[in-house]
């Protein structure tokens, strides 16, 4: 049970967080897949990047040809898009967009302009 003396605990702002035992507002940080230049601007990261530990810092872009979803936490998180789509980068942002009806990849990461007509 807490003490009469201990200080009451304040929750971090929304993506942030603190070490276990923190108990003030100036111990959060922007959490594992959050990013911001302060505790208060906490934003996902994009898709396409991670962001592992506790910090400020900047999220970190996936290897090339591999994607993760908004939010991801970890290295694990980026992987190869999935089959019938092709990885689109649009203004730093990867997506997996669907390939266009009649056309198929020669494999899950193929960029668009690897896609070949199929006949069906």
């Amino acid at each position: 049970l807490p003490s009469e003396d201990a200080p009451a605990c304040t929750p971090c702002p929304a993506g942030a967080t603190s070490r276990a035992g923190s108990c003030t507002a100036g111990a959060c940080a922007c959490g594992p897949g959050y990013a911001g230049a302060d505790v208060d601007s906490c934003a996902p990261c994009t898709n396409g990047t991670y962001k592992a530990a506790l910090g400020s810092h900047a999220c970190t872009r996936c290897a090339a040809g591999l994607y993760s979803l908004a939010g991801s936490a970890d290295a694990a998180a980026c992987v190869a898009c999935p089959v019938a789509t092709y990885l689109q980068l649009d203004s730093g942002v990867a997506t997996c967009e669907r390939c266009p009806a009649r056309l198929a990849v020669c494999s899950s990461s193929c960029p668009a302009d690897q896609q070949s007509p199929r006949s069906w």
